[in-house]
């Protein structure tokens, strides 16, 4: 199955097509691996949409808007709630397939279902998914504690994302190295949530 999977993703044909063609030859033929199968278009389909070809023909143009309308915000909160869970990858990808693909609430065509495949595998933001690991959690008491013990190393790494060096990578080479000085994982959770929240804003300014 895998194999054909392959073959359409890398087949010459328009990008939406590729996936309703997925969808009708393989994940329409109802069976319990179809989540696993799922997992593998999504997971394979990284560097697929970024070839130099047309995504949609201009037969599918309205179908594709129209699904669009009706369901790319749905789907992208449904990815949203269940990434929350930081379940593993295969259930993760099980309850997602369950509640798009197998669910009492959505009634679909092939074509209307292989669309969905591609807004999944190739549109929205958070897929493939990735599992956290060694998530830091702290209450606010404990993050603004840690914030006063690691004061010095914060007004260094702000002042140090502030410099003007050539190089990103000098930037971080003396972030890497504050952070190295901290005696656990907490502090250092709590000093690049500064970074980043410090280099977020740059950005933003």
């Amino acid at each position: 199955m895998q194999t054909i999977i392959d073959e359409l993703l890398r087949s010459e044909d328009y990008l939406v097509n590729r996936y309703i063609k997925i969808y009708t030859e393989v994940l329409s033929k109802k069976n319990e691996k179809n989540y696993l199968y799922f997992q593998y278009i999504v997971e394979n389909s990284v560097d697929i949409h970024v070839e130099n070809d047309e995504d949609i023909s201009e037969e599918l143009s309205n179908p594709v808007k129209h699904v669009g309308q009706v369901y790319f915000d749905y789907l992208e909160e449904v990815v949203n709630i269940i990434t929350r869970e930081n379940y593993c990858p295969e259930e993760f990808y099980q309850r997602l397939y369950k509640t798009v693909f197998d669910s009492e609430l959505i009634r679909l065509k092939d074509v209307e279902y292989g669309i969905i495949l591609y807004f999944l595998a190739a549109c929205i933001k958070g897929l493939p998914y990735y599992q956290a690991n060694n998530i830091v959690r702290l209450s606010d008491d404990q993050f603004e504690r840690i914030v006063k013990d690691i004061e010095p190393s914060v007004v260094k790494g702000v002042y140090m994302i502030n410099r003007k060096f050539g190089y990103n990578t000098e930037i971080a080479s003396q972030l890497c190295d504050l952070s190295d000085e901290l005696k656990d994982r907490d502090h250092k959770a709590v000093f690049w949530a500064i970074m980043i929240g410090t280099l977020k804003d740059k950005k933003n300014n």
